[in-house]
């Protein structure tokens, strides 16, 4: 979810966004999928993702669009 986020705009935070939750194979695993609208946001990630910068990201785009005037 943290990488889907980081990949949006401010923009799309304000559209309908919808977090469905995926079970993974054993209890201690769950995923999660993020709709902005009708849209499945896809974003890739593998064991060599820098999770420090994905997250600094994430909050970039959380805190521009909090600051967003319509």
């Amino acid at each position: 979810m943290l990488a889907a986020v980081a990949s949006l705009t401010p923009q799309q935070l304000y559209s309908h966004v919808t977090l469905q939750p995926q079970p993974g194979n054993d209890d201690s695993v769950l995923f999660c999928r993020l709709w902005v609208g009708s849209e499945l946001v896809m974003a890739s990630y593998n064991e060599e993702t820098n999770w420090r910068e994905i997250s600094k990201q994430a909050l970039a785009v959380t805190k521009a669009a909090n600051e967003m005037v319509f």
